[in-house]
């Protein structure tokens, strides 16, 4: 699962590359670099609430594990869009027309930090073939969205590509651990 989340979140990348040349790409990898930024911060609260999603399963508590992770980084997302133009400019200002695929990047960062809970979840309740099976979804999905966007939109059609698969993969993971869910508080 870990090896097809390193391909589903640098498929991006690889297709910009090859398919707009390398100065889009090299403006994008610095926007997609602050996005995995505040993933990696968030990614330390993540692996500390692991524990507690394994031994206290109730509703509430993951609920509000959810709402108060994903309100959080809302909050954090709209402030790095607000000052995107200066973060982005502290790499040169070239990078500061990459400003619209930051934005949208931010814009799926609460979406990753739900679906990387859910994903604990999953790995809680010993569902590791739905995660198999939706990393290879995601997949295909990332690298057909890319694939239609990236011509048409450049930097901003794999932003475009990478909120629409983080918006799909929390959708499918609410719906397929809902009934894990529902059935381990029984």
């Amino acid at each position: 699962v870990e090896i097809m989340a390193i391909i589903y979140f640098r498929v991006d990348i690889f297709m910009l590359s090859r398919m707009t040349g390398f100065e889009s790409t090299g403006l994008y990898q610095v926007s997609y670099k602050i996005f995995d930024f505040f993933i990696a911060i968030f990614a330390g609260f993540i692996t500390a609430l692991y524990p507690r999603l394994v031994r206290n399963r109730d509703s509430m508590n993951f609920t509000q594990i959810l709402a108060s992770g994903f309100i959080v980084l809302s909050i954090v997302s709209v402030v790095v869009i607000l000052t995107g133009d200066i973060i982005l400019g502290l790499f040169g200002e070239t990078y500061i027309q990459a400003n619209r695929a930051l934005s949208i990047l931010m814009t799926a960062l609460p979406f990753v930090f739900v679906t990387s809970i859910m994903a604990n979840y999953a790995i809680a309740l010993g569902k590791i073939a739905i995660l198999i099976k939706l990393a290879l979804t995601l997949i295909i999905l990332n690298v057909a969205s890319n694939y239609i966007l990236i011509p048409v939109y450049s930097i901003t059609g794999a932003a475009l590509s990478t909120i629409f698969c983080e918006a799909a993969n929390a959708m499918i993971l609410l719906c397929l651990l809902r009934k894990a869910f529902q059935s381990n508080l029984k």
